[in-house]
């Protein structure tokens, strides 16, 4: 698949307006295109590195995995693989002993490439492709294959906006700044506003994102994509 290809494929994907079907054809244009077998695709949040399975293709089909919810910092190569975007293909063999058992039982993985999905620079997911084909390893020339057409997917992730659509444009402004991690006398220089705005702005987006704390509201809005 040459790049004009996968660029004209990302379109088609594009024009499908629910997130879920549009990820689902991804997986399957990998396995048409790539030959991948086994993928998963991961959100993460950068700002309390809880990483969670969103779905799973294998040759059985493509199943939810929302059920896994992990801190990715308690597998260190793999927080540190992720949160510096670092791209990784892995043996069995290879595979750090930090990196949990019970996955590599579960799903029966022989190897382990890791490809980090980025909005501009913030990292915001990954996926996780055990990628041998018929128990042969692959070469370095359809590794990156496969990581041009997953990293060209990364936009495609994004819900059509509908979420910034929620907040106001102050509302995402003071969590875009909590999210480079300002406080609130900080984010009240940057807008030219009073600290005490700020607090009603964030307060105002934690409630309409119907989350418990500033923390999670920043997750919220990185995650749907409601700040850059």
């Amino acid at each position: 698949m040459i790049h004009d290809e996968i660029t004209q494929f990302m379109k088609k994907i594009e024009s499908i307006c629910d997130l879920e079907m549009r990820i689902k054809v991804l997986l399957k244009g990998s396995a048409e295109y790539f030959q991948v077998e086994r993928a998963s695709i991961f959100t993460y949040s950068p700002i309390n590195a809880m990483g969670q399975g969103v779905v799973r293709m294998d040759l059985d089909g493509i199943f939810s995995i929302t059920n896994i919810l992990e801190d990715v910092r308690n597998i260190p190569s793999l927080h540190a693989m992720i949160s510096t975007s670092q791209i990784d293909y892995l043996l069995l063999d290879q595979i750090p002993p930090t990196f949990p058992t019970k996955y590599i039982k579960q799903f029966n993985l022989s190897s382990l490439l890791i490809i980090p999905l980025r909005y501009f620079a913030t990292v915001f997911g990954c996926i996780l492709i055990d990628p041998i084909i018929q128990n042969k390893q692959i070469d370095s020339l359809h590794i990156q294959k496969i990581v041009y057409y997953f990293q060209q997917s990364s936009h495609i992730f994004n819900p059509q906006m509908k979420g910034r659509k929620l907040l106001s444009p102050r509302e995402r402004q003071a969590l875009y700044y909590l999210s480079k991690g300002l406080n609130t006398k900080e984010i009240a220089h940057e807008l030219l506003i009073s600290e005490f705005t700020v607090r009603d702005y964030v307060c105002s987006a934690i409630k309409k994102l119907g989350a418990q704390h500033r923390t999670e509201a920043v997750a919220i809005a990185l995650r749907q994509k409601m700040i850059d």
